[in-house]
């Protein structure tokens, strides 16, 4: 696997100067129009609909050996008022080899690129799956959780299939893939909510900063910093609490109070937040 990253990661950095177009329903003819419109360099026009997908190189005419197909005047393109000759190369077997692994992922979900919503009100995970407080607090259900995401989830073809489709390409061998991760928005059974970044290289999951939000929409602190100060409002006494469980279990002091708001502020002298129910 390790020499495949090696190859692949060499085919990624010699197309690092080529573009990709897309022109979906076009013709040769509006393929190549495409290509030259791009201008200078080398690029790919491609059409996921249709799996058809051509490497074209636009050079000036000064510059070209064995001739171009069509040529195009555009002030200041080239040099010396010289024209743009476009050029069908073809793509090589690694680059088709990324595409076909990209229109697989397109064909089976209707889209290319974007992140993907995990509803676990929908799904039965063995553990993990209750709220995000659950999944902030304890490893061992972080992790369960991920585990089942590769293994149980009964959508988790989307996240083979794009992992797939990312490996082939390798940072972007393609440009339609972006990188070598994608965002996984973990709804729970409650309502809550946090995103994860799944990387794609080894198969594992990292936490969005600043993603976890309560059932009610209300974010929720990841970690004892000053950036988390200020006003928490609670639909109920019962959120407010499952939130100052959470605040405890980070280790930030948490005084006493009454009401269904929690104001914390940051202590400069001991590096804390210190949290109070108002």
């Amino acid at each position: 696997m390790k020499r495949l990253f090696c190859i692949f990661l060499l085919a990624a950095a010699s197309l690092a100067q080529a573009n990709d177009v897309s022109c979906t329903g076009c013709t040769a003819a509006q393929f190549s129009s495409q290509a030259l419109a791009a201008g200078y360099g080398q690029h790919r026009v491609y059409d996921l609909n249709a799996g058809v997908i051509r490497g074209y190189s636009v050079t000036c005419s000064n510059e070209v050996v064995n001739g171009g197909s069509q040529t195009q005047n555009i002030p200041g393109a080239c040099p010396g008022n010289g024209a743009l000759v476009i050029e069908e190369v073809g793509v090589d077997n690694l680059t088709l080899q990324a595409f076909q692994a990209v229109r697989t992922f397109y064909v089976s979900n209707g889209y290319a690129l974007g992140n993907t919503v995990v509803d676990l009100r929908d799904e039965s995970p063995s553990s993990g799956g209750g709220t995000v407080y659950e999944f902030l607090g304890s490893y061992p259900e972080r992790q369960a959780l991920y585990d089942w995401l590769r293994t149980g989830y009964s959508n988790n073809h989307i996240l083979q299939q794009y992992s797939a489709a990312i490996a082939h390409s390798l940072l972007a061998a393609l440009q339609i893939l972006p990188s070598n991760a994608f965002i996984v928005e973990i709804i729970f059974q409650d309502g809550s909510k946090i995103s994860v970044k799944f990387k794609t290289e080894d198969s594992t999951f990292e936490i969005v900063p600043d993603s976890a939000r309560d059932s009610n929409g209300v974010a929720i602190p990841q970690s004892n910093q000053s950036q988390y100060q200020g006003q928490y409002n609670f639909a109920s006494g019962y959120a407010r609490d499952q939130f100052i469980r959470h605040l405890i279990s980070m280790g930030i002091p948490v005084s006493r109070g009454n009401g269904n708001r929690v104001s914390c502020t940051w202590d400069l002298v001991n590096l804390t937040l210190r949290c109070v129910p108002s």
